[in-house]
């Protein structure tokens, strides 16, 4: 019969126990949209419809009636075989049509290939995004995610757009919202918070979101 240390033992519990801890991550959701009192999902004024890229990003939002579009750019090629063995792809100058329905794309032809870009949209449905106005330029645009919300500031302020995404340091307990839901789900617990209107105004006041992206109006 073999006898374990029970002072070995503890230190194993330990051990298992701690790592635990370090990998069971916190993440933190909303129960209901962002701000609370505001009851009605709404859409961005018009005045603020159109195009806004930042200096460094190949994604750009467009806002419109729909609501929030993202645009990314692929950039990709064909070959030169593939335009002569096909009916479909046709190169006049520097412009490859057949890629776009009802359209051409500017190309560079290089080592046998036509290399070209295009642009990519994806609207953000109502399954995946609420919107609400906070203040007369403020939207806060709550994206959808594992049942809960994350809010995000969109700002429009002299033909730009800024936007703030939700954040908050890793020692973050949001202890001053009372009700909570912790759900533990493959090894990580995820905090739903379902602050009143004034934790909810805490929230957006205070610095819970990330440094702000600027785009500019294209």
């Amino acid at each position: 019969m073999y006898f374990i240390d029970m002072k070995y033992f503890l230190i194993i519990l330990t051990i298992k126990i701690t790592n635990i801890c370090v990998f069971a991550q916190s993440s933190f959701l909303f129960k209901e949209t962002l701000p609370v009192e505001v009851k009605e999902n709404s859409f961005f004024d018009e005045e603020y419809f159109g195009k806004y890229q930042g200096d460094k990003q190949e994604v750009y939002y467009e806002i419109n009636k729909e609501g929030i579009c993202t645009v990314s750019t692929m950039y990709t090629f064909i070959s030169k075989e593939q335009v002569r063995e096909t009916s479909r792809y046709k190169v006049k100058g520097d412009y490859l049509f057949g890629v776009v329905n009802n359209d051409s794309v500017l190309c560079h032809f290089e080592d046998d290939k036509y290399y070209f870009k295009i642009e990519i949209k994806k609207y953000l449905s109502k399954e995946e995004v609420s919107i609400k106005k906070w203040k007369k330029n403020k939207f806060i645009v709550n994206f959808i995610e594992d049942g809960g919300f994350s809010p995000s500031i969109f700002e429009f302020s002299n033909k730009q757009l800024i936007v703030q995404h939700f954040n908050y340091s890793e020692n973050e307990k949001f202890s001053f919202i009372n009700n909570k839901e912790t759900i533990t789900k493959e090894g990580s617990l995820t905090i739903y918070l379902n602050p009143t209107k004034q934790e909810s105004k805490i929230i957006l006041d205070k610095n819970y979101f990330d440094k702000s992206l600027v785009y500019n109006r294209l």
